[in-house]
Order: C-alpha cells, then sequence, then structure tokens
C-alpha cells in the first residue's frame, strides 16, 4: 500500500475493530447536537460491531470492498500503531464505487493522510476496473465541499436522509461523484 515519510496505509485487520470505531466516531463528533453544523443525536457507529461488519465485508470479498487505515508507529513502543485515519470502500456495481465512511482524526487535518486514504480507496477502485467514485456528503458539512472538490469530485444531485431517527435537524445528502482513471488525482 501507499507510505509517506511518517505513515503508511494498509488495510484494515480483524482485530481494529475498536480502534476503527473509535477513530470514526471522533471524526465524526463535531455532527453531535444541534448547532453549526451539528445534526444529529449519536455517533457514526453506534457499538463495535458495526465497525466490525464493514471490516468483516472487506476482509472476507475484497474484490467488493475494502477498508484501509492510516497507521503511524507508536514512538513509545515499536511493536505498536497509532491509527491516524480510515476508509472504507464498496463496489457496487461493475463500473461505480462509493467510499464512506472516512474519517482522520481532527488533529491532522491539512496533513496528507485525509488524501493519502482517498488516494488509496480511488486506487482499489480502478483495480476492480470502476469508471467513477461517489460518495455521500450532508448538506450541512459545509466544511468538507472544499476538500472533495479540490481533488476532482463534483456535486451532482441530493438524496433523502433516510436515518431519521438520529437527526436533530433537516438535512439531505449531496451526492459527490468523480471520474477515474489511472491517472486520478
Amino acid at each position: 500500500m501507499a507510505s509517506s515519510a511518517t505513515f503508511n496505509i494498509t488495510s484494515v485487520k480483524e482485530g481494529d475493530k475498536t480502534i476503527i470505531f473509535n477513530c470514526v466516531n471522533r471524526a465524526y463528533a463535531c455532527e453531535l447536537g444541534d448547532t453549526g453544523i451539528a445534526f444529529k443525536n449519536e455517533n457514526r457507529f453506534s457499538s463495535e460491531q458495526s465497525a466490525q461488519e464493514l471490516i468483516n465485508a472487506a476482509t472476507t470479498n475484497p474484490s467488493k470492498s475494502v477498508f484501509f487505515k492510516a497507521v503511524t508507529q507508536d514512538p513509545n513502543d515499536p511493536t505498536k500503531e497509532i491509527l491516524l485515519g480510515c476508509i472504507y470502500g464498496e463496489k457496487f456495481n461493475e463500473k461505480y464505487a462509493e467510499f464512506g465512511p472516512y474519517a482522520v482524526d481532527p488533529s491532522l487535518h491539512s496533513k496528507g493522510v485525509g488524501t493519502a486514504l482517498l488516494k488509496a480507496v480511488e486506487d482499489w477502485a480502478i483495480s476492480q476496473k470502476c469508471e467513477e467514485m461517489g460518495m455521500k456528503v450532508v448538506n450541512l458539512r459545509t466544511d468538507l465541499f472544499p476538500f472533495y472538490e479540490k481533488r476532482g469530485y463534483v456535486r451532482c444531485g441530493t438524496l433523502e436522509w433516510t436515518y431519521a431517527r438520529i437527526i436533530t435537524r433537516p438535512c439531505f445528502f449531496y451526492l459527490y461523484k468523480k471520474a477515474l482513471s489511472k491517472d486520478s488525482k
């Protein structure tokens, strides 16, 4: 997988459910409540089982789904790694894949971790012969739009928010898509 001087991108393993659960919920914590960009009353993953289901999907059928993590070596214990972020990708048909959840430790935004994870999932989709990558972004997360648009994603529609029991105010998804090629940036 990809690497940089400070972190590596590798596939999530069976025993990673707790660190994935914590990373995703920490990254999505800004969505809890009902002010600013907040709009939910529960975490992205409601249980470690939610993380485990995606890990199982990626480890049992890697041509259909993938789950990458960005890790660095623990400076206090070289036998341990520290999770910096993660991204899940799933192939929906022969030509189309989507990603999400996608999480980076908030203290590491603008450090290249998110871009490297996104590139890894796009490269996986290309290797699976997908021509297009997509994802959903809730309309209230306007802070995320520039990141995706800078990386070639185009807003191409809206989708209803289907998890009504967890929202604290009305919202919907924007659907973003990107044409993939071996030269995708």
